[in-house]
């Protein structure tokens, strides 16, 4: 198992599995060291799935993801952190919780430091906040589970929490509950969590996803039901480094609302793929689809 340095590029990869040892300090943490032979011998399984497994005693890198017991594992999937919350002293345990991360799209469990920094950087994230030993929770995290995937089609990110302090921050009085952020503003679901079905409806409803001033981001997956769903649609094609696009966005932003009032959806995505499926040469772009018909605007953004 390799010894990460202070620099983290590791989370870059689109897979990773991390432990983080007890305090470097002192060489007294038997516990560490015994998990630790523990996990070299699932190293080789995790080689061949595809999974690169470091260990690090850099403790501003677990600062950084709100890490605070050791040790500790987190597994990363396009730099999306999961912690495990099973008994590290099982490889077992620990290796099936892995494969199952790598190959099946799972509800992440995060710390609030990770929070945070998701709730500043995604547009749509649905927070469900637990307790340990509630069956309960665990009922309705399996239903939770069905429509994940539903969700990400709407470019919706679902993570899982335990804070109860964290919780009272948003108002949440009993668990398990729901927190819904669009751009950082908070929506708590109040209707019945065991049926996921209506979960996902209240997720996906317009009015809960509506921006205040601003066009809904979409994925490539998105837009494809949007245009089948929208008899007229407006694109926005841009590229995230592009210096000009925040400035036509602001412009475009001023008449949305206008547009709304004759029908018309608006949207943006900076997804390449998307832009190559349209044959969008040049970024930014502005498309107008009517019935999925696409007419290219030529004139100043």
């Amino acid at each position: 198992m390799a010894l990460a340095g202070q620099e983290n590029p590791f989370i870059d990869n689109s897979t990773f599995g991390n432990i983080w040892q007890c305090d470097n300090r002192t060489d007294d943490c038997y516990q560490c060291k015994e998990i630790l032979e523990e996990l070299e011998n699932i190293d080789d399984d995790c080689d061949r799935h595809g999974i690169t497994f470091v260990k690090t005693q850099d403790f501003s890198i677990a600062t950084e993801f709100g890490v605070s017991e050791f040790p500790s594992l987190v597994y990363f999937e396009h730099q999306i952190p999961n912690v495990f919350e099973g008994d590290l002293s099982i490889e077992e345990e620990v290796l099936q919780w892995l494969i199952t991360q790598r190959t099946e799209d799972r509800i992440e469990l995060i710390t609030r430091v990770m929070l945070e920094s998701m709730v500043e950087e995604t547009q749509y994230l649905a927070v469900y906040f637990y307790k340990l030993n509630c069956q309960i929770c665990d009922a309705i995290l399996e239903g939770l589970e069905k429509i994940d995937d539903e969700c990400d089609v709407f470019g919706i990110h679902m993570v899982k929490i335990q804070d109860p302090q964290l919780a009272k921050r948003y108002s949440i009085k009993t668990f398990p509950a729901l927190v819904y952020f669009r751009n950082g503003n908070p929506l708590l679901f109040e209707g019945d969590l065991q049926n996921e079905d209506s979960v996902l409806e209240w997720l996906i409803d317009d009015d809960n996803r509506e921006l205040a001033d601003e066009i809904e981001e979409v994925n490539t997956r998105m837009l494809e039901r949007l245009l089948d769903e929208s008899l007229l649609l407006a694109v926005f094609f841009y590229d995230e480094d592009c210096p000009d696009c925040e400035e036509i966005l602001e412009e475009l932003e001023m008449i949305d609302g206008e547009a709304d009032l004759f029908g018309i959806d608006m949207v943006k995505i900076s997804e390449p793929e998307a832009a190559s499926r349209y044959n969008i040469v040049n970024s930014p772009s502005l498309v107008y689809f009517r019935k999925r018909v696409p007419l290219l605007y030529d004139g100043d953004l």
